[in-house]
């Protein structure tokens, strides 16, 4: 399936289209391409990204993706979850030749914004782990951008584009660093590397089907057969959480899919993801999502932050 940039692209003055999209497992995009260039912001939520046929490890709150023109995707949602985003889609010519050298940015910009436009076989990895104070300010500036989009006034379509190239310097500079740092420190081998990427993909999956057992360091080690201390190292390293971090994120999600979409009381929902204690649960949740459960559900998940 291939999407024409008419589809979404209707003023061609303005080459790029902004939305917010929430998908769950009963709403997932089919395999597609398209004409244009796809940025992809995770507001929150859990599901995979199958990039050419390949799956992405779990996408998470903060994480971007890019999709080039002709690239195949779509993503892999567990029951029960959701995958709130923030899309941006424009055409190559926003971001032409002629606005890099106007602003001096060749050597701020690496293949990012050079692949689509000069056809550079070289792919990156389309999936971006963003540093939190990078993640923060993406977020604000795609919020900016369309805000900037739905207006339309005198200047916007300028500030779109420098906010847009703002973005692509940032993630120039993360892509930079990472290079940077894979290259001066000294890391795995590429074996134990996939070894252990297999082995964090294992264990998000034994916590997505158990979410609502309890679950310990030591029950999850004894599955796996490694040793506690190794796998609160291996996962903290490769995910950034700790294992009871996860579970608290995973039964949070679950909790805000049950109260957005069934008649569930609070303290049903919480008994259901796990929690034996709801004043805990509300607590939790309320630190995680900036409300009380109550007053997620009487706004039908309209208050997340």
């Amino acid at each position: 399936m291939i999407i024409c940039k008419e589809d979404y692209i209707k003023d061609l003055a303005y080459p790029i289209w902004i939305e917010e999209l929430t998908h769950d497992s009963n709403n997932i995009p089919p395999v597609h391409s398209h004409e244009f260039i796809e940025l992809v912001y995770v507001v929150d939520g859990f599901a995979k990204h199958t990039f050419e046929d390949q799956d992405s490890d779990y996408l998470g709150a903060g994480d971007m993706f890019i999709i080039y023109p002709g690239e195949r995707h779509t993503f892999s949602i567990p029951p029960s979850n959701e995958l709130a985003i923030i899309n941006c889609l424009f055409l190559p010519e926003l971001i032409r030749d002629t606005c890099i050298v106007e602003f001096d940015l060749s050597r701020s910009i690496n293949n990012y914004v050079t692949q689509p436009l000069l056809n550079v076989e070289k792919r990156l990895d389309p999936l971006i782990k963003l540093p939190k104070p990078d993640s923060n300010r993406i977020k604000e500036i795609l919020q900016i951008m369309k805000e900037e989009l739905n207006t339309k006034t005198s200047g916007s379509l300028t500030i779109i584009r420098l906010r847009l190239l703002e973005i692509l310097v940032l993630l120039s500079r993360i892509s930079n660093q990472e290079q940077h740092t894979s290259f001066t420190k000294k890391s795995s081998s590429n074996a134990r590397d996939n070894e252990m990427k297999l082995l964090i993909k294992d264990i998000n999956q034994y916590l997505l089907q158990h979410y609502n057992e309890k679950i310990s360091t030591s029950v999850l080690a004894n599955v796996f057969n490694i040793s506690v201390r190794h796998l609160n190292r291996v996962y903290k390293e490769y995910t950034g959480l700790t294992i009871t971090e996860m579970i608290h994120q995973i039964r949070i999600d679950k909790a805000k899919y049950y109260l957005k979409h069934s008649d569930e009381k609070v303290i049903n929902v919480a008994m259901k993801i796990g929690y034996d204690d709801p004043a805990f649960f509300s607590h939790l949740f309320r630190r995680k999502v900036g409300c009380s459960p109550g007053n997620y559900k009487r706004n039908n998940g309209s208050m997340d932050r």
